[in-house]
């Protein structure tokens, strides 16, 4: 699906440490000053955190993408403090549907939980048309195994039935798994079909090898047309990653 990154930051990002510390905060030497002052009026302190650590994410993928193919010529993740700031510098703040306005030439999905952030971002060179640039998608999820209190109403008929069939998953955990899945397969499909789509719309089946087969059922949409891959993981034996991608035939 592309380039997943995360980011652990083992303090809160409080608007009055930002706030305490104009134009000094560390932040500055990572974010735009925009993507500062979005987090800054945002109306909780759990918000602007989240939101910074998830810009945080998409920067550093964005830098490690850009470093390695080249695809813009640009450092996306260096903030207005950063001695290495560059003509390709732009804010990264969210569009009419909460999405990351990722830069052209990108596809970008963030998801985050408390300290942790992760931000998935593929290369599109196609994204640079306007013509074409929702005709693709990325999503990512990310959610904390602990927290299993995920009601089984996000699953179909279908996949309650083929609950625990994975080896090293309980079947309270796939439940959490099956739910994250489809986060990021709505996360990936939206740009394309721009409505909301309901946890019944779709099925996820994870397979042990880290993939999963999905099945969208949706009903103000040509699924058909659709194309959609997802993979998952563990990651230190305390979150689910999910991930994927999808485009239209």
């Amino acid at each position: 699906e592309g380039l997943c990154m995360g980011v652990k930051i083992n303090q809160n990002l409080s608007k009055d440490e930002v706030l305490r510390r104009p134009n000094k905060h560390w932040l500055y030497d990572y974010l735009h000053t925009d993507e500062i002052q979005y987090g800054l009026n945002l109306d909780h302190d759990h918000n602007a955190h989240e939101f910074f650590l998830g810009r945080l994410a998409m920067r550093q993928t964005l830098h490690y993408l850009t470093c390695k193919e080249n695809v813009n010529g640009g450092m996306y993740n260096l903030g207005p403090n950063s001695s290495n700031q560059t003509n390709e510098y732009s804010a990264i703040l969210k569009d009419d549907y909460g999405r990351p306005t990722v830069p052209k030439g990108f596809l970008g999905s963030i998801s985050h939980k408390r300290s942790t952030a992760v931000a998935l971002v593929q290369a599109d060179k196609s994204n640079c048309v306007e013509m074409q640039k929702d005709m693709k998608g990325v999503g990512v999820d990310i959610e904390d195994i602990r927290k299993t209190r995920i009601a089984k109403r996000v699953l179909t008929s279908t996949e309650l039935i083929d609950l625990g069939n994975l080896a090293s998953v309980s079947e309270e955990e796939e439940v959490l798994l099956r739910f994250s899945l489809k986060e990021s397969v709505y996360k990936a499909i939206h740009p394309i079909v721009n409505q909301y789509v309901g946890f019944q719309e779709g099925e996820v089946t994870p397979f042990d090898d880290g993939t999963a087969k999905v099945r969208l059922l949706l009903k103000d949409a040509d699924s058909d047309s659709l194309e959609v891959s997802a993979h998952w993981r563990k990651v230190d034996g305390r979150f689910f990653l999910t991930s994927a991608s999808a485009k239209q035939n």
